[in-house]
């Protein structure tokens, strides 16, 4: 009978590690230590915690932790194993001799696997990696998902499950523990979590980092390969143009994938629109700046001011009627010939209206002189005053010895 429970059990054991891959399993016979809540004593068999870690696969009671059945609120059985490790699962046999599935784990339903990194804690507020629900009868061997980080692998029974019972039990028989050394991930904990700025941690299955994030700035959370948005580079240490739409830029060459914001020069983005250019893909062109100075290289607008002969914003709006000069802040001399504006860029006319002179007409004819283009010379006006600059016209009069016409230009 001992032979055939021995083969039962190694036949077990190989199973498991079957069904695990190759990651490491931590409870080891002899040196792996587990201590529970008071345990059940029948006559002066003792049913101690070590048994759970003890190597033997049987699952009759005698072989199983058995926990108290008097003077106890609840039911623990806690697997230290010595330090810090990265773990994936747990898996553990529990007692299978009460002839009926239901009757086999009745006292084991709703409840939990817990981890911590100290001994001394408050089982209810430890961190549970699952909690059973209750939803259908349990199996003797139950292997469940535990990724955590920690030292301490705790089974809590906080409920009195059994139709006779008074307390809370719990009947465990074996334990194994599966994952890798802290620092190692993936199956055979053949690859490193360097990548991951806490790299004592990450995830078992898939390499990803935890809050920390990434060992290198610049790369994204959570597996590090990539470079985060705004970066580029082998080592993702530069930034992509600010310029650069949605920030994004090829991991390599830092070249924009989505163009550029308005005002900037692909390929990627960091020099500003040519001179004379702004805008979107800087496809459009600047108005009239004073000076032939470039215009603002995303808006568009003149930084100086306008040229003569144009005005607003952007500099493309020709003076009104009567402005001319930079911004078309002069107004015109309103002297121009057949009252015409003058030219937007001078403010000169094409021709003065009579009795003005100079190029923009904003002057008066000279004394003695009148009319069109300034060219005729005045009569002889009484006391030597000088004639209306337009007309010719004298305004008291004549000499004597002229007669008394309008400009004084006939002898008596």
């Amino acid at each position: 009978m001992a032979t055939k429970d021995a083969q039962s059990a190694v036949l077990l054991l190989l199973l498991s590690s079957v069904s695990v891959l190759s990651y490491l399993q931590f409870v080891n016979p002899g040196e792996t230590q587990a201590d529970s809540s008071p345990i059940h004593v029948s006559g002066t068999y003792p049913y101690w915690p070590n048994r759970t870690v003890d190597g033997d696969f049987s699952q009759t009671v005698r072989a199983c932790l058995h926990t108290a059945i008097t003077g106890v609120t609840e039911a623990w059985l806690r697997i230290d194993l010595q330090y810090v490790r990265s773990i994936k699962s747990v898996k553990f046999y529990y007692r299978n001799d009460r002839k009926s599935a239901a009757l086999n784990t009745v006292r084991l339903r709703g409840y939990s696997i817990r981890v911590s990194n100290t001994s001394n804690v408050s089982l209810s507020l430890t961190d549970a990696c699952f909690t059973d629900d209750m939803s259908h009868t349990l199996k003797t061997v139950i292997q469940e998902d535990c990724k955590r980080t920690t030292r301490y692998v705790w089974f809590y029974q906080p409920t009195i499950r059994g139709g006779d019972d008074r307390v809370p039990i719990l009947e465990i028989c074996e334990v194994q523990i599966f994952g890798c050394e802290t620092g190692t991930y993936d199956v055979n904990c053949s690859k490193t979590c360097s990548h991951c700025k806490n790299s004592e941690t990450c995830n078992i299955d898939s390499g990803e980092c935890d809050y920390n994030g990434c060992a290198v700035p610049g790369f994204k959370p959570l597996m590090c390969t990539e470079c985060s948005p705004g970066y580029y580079g082998s080592n993702c240490s530069s930034s992509c143009s600010s310029y650069c739409q949605e920030k994004a830029c090829d991991r390599y060459t830092g070249e924009c994938l989505y163009g550029c914001t308005p005002g900037y020069q692909q390929p990627d983005c960091s020099a500003p629109c040519m001179h004379g250019h702004y805008g979107e893909n800087c496809t459009k062109a600047c108005g009239n700046c004073f000076s032939n100075k470039t215009c603002n290289n995303v808006n568009g607008t003149c930084t100086d001011g306008c040229s003569e002969g144009f005005k607003g914003d952007l500099c493309v709006t020709n003076c009104s009627l009567y402005e001319y000069g930079q911004n078309c802040l002069k107004q015109c001399s309103y002297q121009c010939y057949n009252n015409k504006t003058c030219d937007p860029f001078f403010g000169n006319c094409s021709r003065c209206a009579d009795g003005y002179k100079n190029a923009k007409c904003d002057e008066k004819c000279n004394a003695g002189t009148y009319g069109e283009h300034c060219s005729y010379l005045c009569g002889e006006c009484l006391n030597a005053v000088t004639c209306n600059h337009v007309n010719g016209t004298c305004p008291k009069g004549c000499k004597p010895g002229y007669q008394r016409t309008e400009k004084c230009d006939k002898r008596t």
